[in-house]
């Protein structure tokens, strides 16, 4: 057999001792399911709330048939409010609720690949495509918004921002294929956070080694960069009154080693005022051990009451929350 793995027989035998069992247990007839009930089984995600905490949403995905289901109080009575009854094999999820919450914006198909090709496994002939769409919280037809993916709805309602192809996109929330490019500008723009009144968006600008904040202004037709340099700038998070953008800033990556790993990096917290663009550090990782903290969390920087920024670091040799 050649020189053995101790591992791989550790985890090997164990592995072997319980299908041994399971099969053991099927065939003595206390326990009898067949494999596609297994993998049939109906499942939720992508859980999320509405805005004033009365309705809830998620994706259901029954025997490969996803769809969207809500479930308002007091009663909590489940419905679904999409009608896709085929197992074709197109993902849905990116829930958001307007402000409202009377309708539901979602993704409907998977990422592309490096070649710009999206999941198509059925190999349906008139290919597959990644969707934003909409529908009311009491079902109804869906619209289609546009092609892209990460949508997110201005505070106001008025308007759905997703990103596509390195691009931002609006579309008025109520009316279907009318979305329209928000600006033009340099490198691959994604990351959308709106500002609390609506009338900003925060984004990320990212530029191969180096990547930027900006803030496109609605009512000016403005873009505003925040302290601009050689880093890699990401997580922009507003502050509660809308007048301070706080985002993480990790090394740029002019002079690493070839297989040098991200998330082995330092990283740093920067606050920069909107209106200007002038910021400052806030903190500092001690080393660089704290880095996959800003990779793993959905939300690694958080802005809190009274001034308060929260993120994650593992510098302590441990995933914590801090607070600055």
């Amino acid at each position: 057999m050649g020189n053995r793995n101790p591992e791989f027989t550790r985890q090997f035998f164990p592995t072997i001792l319980l299908i041994f069992s399971f099969l053991w247990v099927n065939a003595s007839g206390e326990q009898s399911f067949t494999l596609n009930q297994i993998m049939s089984t109906p499942f939720p995600s992508n859980i999320v709330a509405s805005p004033s905490g009365d309705k809830v949403a998620w994706i259901f995905n029954d025997q490969g048939r996803r769809n969207v289901w809500v479930a308002e109080s007091p009663a909590y009575r489940a419905k679904k409010i999409t009608h896709y009854d085929q197992d074709d094999g197109q993902a849905l999820g990116d829930l958001v609720w307007n402000p409202t919450g009377d309708i539901l914006v979602f993704v409907r198909g998977g990422s592309a690949n490096n070649q710009g090709g999206h999941p198509n496994p059925t190999s349906d002939p008139g290919g597959a495509e990644q969707t934003v769409w909409a529908v009311t919280s009491d079902g109804g037809e869906p619209w289609m918004l546009g092609n892209g993916y990460n949508p997110t709805v201005s505070p106001k309602g008025n308007l759905v921002v997703f990103v596509k192809n390195g691009k931002l996109y609006g579309a008025p929330t109520d009316s279907a294929n009318k979305s329209t490019e928000l600006f033009k500008a340099r490198g691959r723009n994604g990351s959308p956070v709106w500002s609390p009144d609506g009338d900003k968006l925060a984004f990320v600008s990212s530029r191969d080694d180096h990547s930027f904040i900006g803030i496109y202004d609605f009512t000016h037709n403005t873009i505003t960069w925040m302290v601009p340099g050689v880093d890699r700038d990401r997580e922009p998070v507003w502050s509660p009154d809308g007048e301070q953008i706080a985002f993480i800033r990790f090394p740029g990556k002019v002079g690493d080693p070839p297989r040098r790993r991200e998330m082995n990096l330092p990283f740093f917290v920067w606050a920069a005022h909107v209106e200007t663009g002038k910021g400052k550090r806030l903190w500092s990782s001690p080393d660089s051990s704290g880095g996959f903290a800003q990779y793993y969390p959905k939300h690694p920087l958080m802005w809190g009451a009274g001034d308060r920024l929260i993120f994650y670091s593992e510098h302590e040799g441990w995933m914590h929350l801090y607070s600055l």
